[in-house]
């Protein structure tokens, strides 16, 4: 939105005060319901003298214009006169930011000829506004994002998949350095590229008041690792940071894992269907070791293989807030389960681990149930091998393990009969 479209819409008519309120024709029924119990209270309340020319009273007038130009409604009124005694119609009918909002939207959309939607108009009025998969065009982002600066109720937007492109994310941006309520922000499958992600990086390094980003599937680089690393270098009220499905790969990865490193705030992190792979995996590994916020961690379909398995296994035996870890997909054979084993003996933090579609054999997965069952202190109350064959003694392991653990579950859906033939006989292991 360019300047002089926020310099106009900031102007005293453009913003009708309390004594003027713009409705719009397409006014939601909430507002009706407020108006039909103002108007219905003041003739209660009027003598019957003096009903005949309520409307002409200074402190008691509720009138309707209808315009030939255009099909708005406007109603004046003395807010002060339709304020009920009692606490809730009080709240029901005060002037608040929220209703600033909407009625800033219908003017918004009024000055750019957009039709107001009324989705919109029913969302402004809630905590969560959700326009994705298309529905927000290019004409309503302008009258959208300047009503949500005025608005301090929505702490969830979702304005996903719709291909906004960083000119598009260019007004939300700036309408979340004014904005102080949303908290939650949702702008995946949005083609921001490079544009974006510099945008994202300036919200995040300032003052931002978002807890969650959800930016995946956009298209992001290294370069773009780099934006997001630098900014959460200084961030502090992230928690969390979604970057699943783009095309991060191993210098990003060392990026990212650099900014964890200085980052004893964030607690979710959402990598999963990336590039990292090897030098990426150790990378990330080797940070979460000095890291002391971060609870959960998605790197699912990276290619980590063995060696990035044992990195991240190495982080389980220091690391004293992880809780949540997903490598499933990630090409991890019987070696990187094995070392991975060998650390969930020592961890006493991990609440829930995900190896599925990996193929860690039968003893793998038999070691990794014996693990859990000789560290009296683990925590691990679910374990994830879909599409991983387990033997007959797995499950036995895992009843033995429920006996202790109530809450205890194991999710697989292949039994087979016999171990896995492995190449090269395997070593007795020693847990």
């Amino acid at each position: 939105m360019a300047d002089e479209d926020w310099n106009t819409l900031r102007k005293p008519e453009f913003i009708p005060n309390l004594e003027r309120m713009p409705i719009h024709h397409k006014i939601g029924s909430h507002q009706r319901q407020h108006i039909g119990r103002a108007k219905t209270k003041r003739r209660q309340q009027s003598p019957k003298s003096t009903r005949r020319h309520h409307k002409y009273s200074n402190d008691q007038r509720l009138t309707r214009k209808a315009s030939k130009a255009n099909s708005d409604l406007w109603l004046d009124f003395n807010v002060d006169a339709s304020l009920s005694e009692s606490d809730d119609e009080q709240q029901e009918t005060t002037q608040d930011g929220t209703e600033t909002s909407v009625l800033v939207y219908n003017n918004s959309c009024k000055k750019f000829g957009v039709t107001p939607r009324d989705g919109v108009l029913k969302h402004l009025l809630t905590d969560k506004l959700s326009i994705n998969n298309g529905r927000l065009t290019r004409h309503d982002i302008q009258p959208l994002a300047y009503s949500l600066t005025m608005n301090n109720t929505i702490t969830i937007l979702d304005i996903s998949g719709n291909n906004l492109g960083g000119e598009g994310l260019k007004h939300f941006s700036r309408m979340l350095e004014e904005n102080v309520s949303i908290t939650d922000l949702d702008v995946s499958y949005n083609d921001l590229g490079s544009k974006g992600a510099i945008l994202l990086e300036q919200l995040l390094s300032s003052k931002s008041h978002l807890k969650s980003l959800n930016a995946a599937g956009n298209s992001f680089g290294n370069d773009e690792a780099r934006c997001f690393s630098e900014a959460l270098k200084q961030n502090t009220n992230l928690r969390q940071l979604i970057l699943s499905d783009n095309n991060i790969q191993e210098q990003g990865g060392s990026l990212l894992a650099e900014a964890l490193e200085n980052n004893d705030y964030l607690q979710d992190l959402d990598l999963s269907w990336n590039q990292l792979r090897l030098c990426g995996a150790i990378a990330i590994g080797n940070s979460l070791q000095n890291n002391e916020s971060l609870k959960q961690l998605n790197v699912s379909w990276n290619g980590f293989a063995d060696l990035g398995c044992e990195a991240v296994g190495r982080a389980l035996t220091s690391n004293s807030c992880l809780d949540t870890l997903d490598l499933s997909s990630n090409r991890i054979g019987y070696e990187g389960c094995h070392n991975l084993a060998k650390a969930l003996v020592l961890n006493n933090t991990l609440t829930c681990l995900k190896m599925n579609y990996n193929s860690i054999t039968t003893r793998g997965a038999l070691e990794l149930l014996v693990a859990i069952k000789e560290n009296h202190t683990s925590a691990i109350d679910r374990l994830e091998l879909q599409d991983v064959p387990v033997v007959q003694s797995c499950l036995e392991i895992a009843s033995d393990i429920k006996e202790n653990k109530d809450n205890f579950r194991v999710i697989h859906d292949v039994t087979v009969l016999s171990e896995d033939f492995i190449l090269r006989c395997v070593r007795p292991n020693k847990m």
